[in-house]
């Protein structure tokens, strides 16, 4: 049987309400403006075993409906209950109680439904469409509660204080929402597309439950998870705009968590936490401050295509995975703060790594620290070696580029590493000097004893200083012209490697 309300007519002191039964019956009252209505009436057919129950239909003029002007004078249209006839219950479950354009000053209604039913009956979904609540202190539910759903609702102001095996809010308004300490909500969590004008602290309601889903929400002041020691459920905080600060501090997500196509308008911070699965951060706009201090990525993140206005701070971040900032955007003061970073396993993709270290020498370059930016810029140029081929699809460019950039790695770890090029500025010219152009009066094969071993080495460093690095005549007399222009033109090479080793930390990158 479903119950409507329909032709509210304002008189000087009171108002007619009817109600229409689905077969027709019809039953008016007058009453006074404020009063509560009773649904069960000495004239309503006792085949019409309605729930009953109080509740104010509607008053003409509410002071403290805020944000809702648009209602005040505007009469009610519907309330609807599905339930059975004669018998409200079927197979021990009420199968559904709905609300429909209702303003409530307290939480009477929904507590009447539900203490109507003792702990042995079931009672499946409760729908609460475009209703308003001046004052609920608390959802009212049992353990025989599927599912409370509110749609195109206003909360002044809602107090979660009792468990529920699933809430979910849809285009719903809260001026002032708050979560009980003792609340141990297991369930499944729906925001979707509400408005929250305060702020909002849901670490615990969310840290027990099974799945969590707040999309497309508003929220015009802070927003706060904070706390949770582990936390099972899958989170999906995507399409949001969060106008101010967002703190998700010290938890540990063992599920994936999403915050795609969401716009962080005040600081984000994100400090301590460890996302143990994927954390998609795509096309995310950081217009202030985020901060990523000590957090621990588990799995390579996502940031592709995420604009960053202002700083990010990264100290002590760990990415266990990788990293990949081939896809981000960096606009205005948007900036990477790196400090005693960690980043590991980087063996994704050579280009996008490429991409990535560029980015992380230029902001280490910003800072300063050219320690960190040699390390950077070594990471860089490994990453374009490894993305060229010699042979396969290569042309001659990519050739000569790869051979470049495999010589550099060889003789100087791209210019990185002194003790590498001084090694081989001596290994090479002692190979010429035993080998190719020596000066006869040095080179013997009696040198190649171990017992003149030394007087070989002592030749070698006699000469190296006047005449290899010199090009003096004296020692070149005995070799050919190929010999001699092999030996400068390798020497020249290495010599420049070497120096280039010495500036890293003076030289432009």
């Amino acid at each position: 049987m479903q119950i409507y309300l329909t032709n509210v007519k304002y008189e000087e002191n009171s108002r007619q309400i009817s109600f229409i039964f689905n077969d027709g019956y019809k039953y008016v009252k007058e009453v006074p403006i404020n009063c509560h209505i009773s649904l069960i009436e000495d004239n309503i057919p006792e085949k019409y075993n309605v729930i009953k129950k109080n509740f104010v239909i509607f008053l003409k003029d509410l002071p403290n409906l805020e944000n809702c002007s648009s209602l005040r004078g505007k009469p009610i249209s519907t309330i609807y209950f599905d339930i059975s006839p004669i018998d409200i219950f079927k197979e021990d479950k009420l199968q559904c109680s709905g609300f429909i354009d209702c303003i409530f000053t307290s939480s009477d209604l929904l507590k009447e439904i539900l203490n109507k039913n003792d702990s042995s009956k079931h009672v499946g979904n409760i729908q609460i469409i475009r209703c308003h609540f001046l004052r609920l202190d608390h959802i009212p539910s049992l353990e025989c509660v599927e599912r409370v759903s509110f749609e195109g609702c206003y909360f002044n102001q809602l107090e979660i204080t009792k468990n529920c095996s699933n809430l979910e809010f849809k285009k719903c308004a809260f001026k002032w929402l708050n979560i009980d300490e003792n609340i141990e909500f297991t369930g499944n969590i729906i925001f979707n597309n509400c408005s929250f004008l305060e702020k909002f602290d849901c670490s615990l309601l969310f840290k027990n439950a099974k799945s969590v889903s707040f999309t497309e929400n508003i929220l015009d002041k802070a927003f706060m998870f904070n706390d949770t020691q582990e936390t099972k459920a899958e989170y999906d905080f995507s399409n949001n705009t969060f106008n101010g600060k967002v703190e998700i501090k010290n938890n540990t997500f063992m599920s994936d968590i999403f915050f795609s196509n969401s716009s962080f308008n005040g600081t984000a911070d994100f400090f301590g936490t460890c996302f143990e699965q994927k954390a998609i951060f795509s096309r995310v706009n950081f217009n202030d401050i985020s901060v990523f201090d000590k957090v621990i990525f588990e799995t390579k993140p996502s940031f592709q295509y995420t604009t960053f206005y202002d700083l990010v701070v990264l100290r002590d971040t760990v990415f266990n995975k990788g990293l990949n900032l081939a896809y981000i955007n960096l606009r205005d003061k948007g900036g990477l703060g790196f400090y005693n970073e960690s980043i590991k396993n980087m063996d994704y993709n050579c280009i996008d790594d490429q991409e990535t270290f560029r980015i992380l020498k230029s902001e280490a370059q910003k800072k300063g620290d050219s320690i960190k930016a040699i390390e950077y810029y070594q990471k860089e140029c490994e990453s374009h070696r490894k993305s060229l081929n010699f042979f396969k699809n290569s042309s001659l460019e990519q050739f000569f580029n790869k051979f470049t950039l495999s010589y550099e790695k060889v003789v100087s770890n791209y210019g990185t590493s002194i003790p590498k090029a001084l090694f081989w500025v001596l290994a090479f010219n002692f190979a010429c000097f035993i080998c190719f152009i020596a000066n006869p009066i040095y080179f013997n094969w009696d040198y190649y004893t171990f017992n003149n071993i030394k007087s070989l080495i002592d030749g070698f460093f006699s000469s190296l200083t006047p005449n290899i690095l010199s090009g003096g005549e004296s020692f070149y007399k005995e070799a050919s012209g190929l010999f001699r222009f092999i030996n400068i033109s390798f020497n020249i090479l290495l010599i420049y490697e070497l120096q280039k080793s010495f500036r890293k930390y003076s030289r432009k990158l």
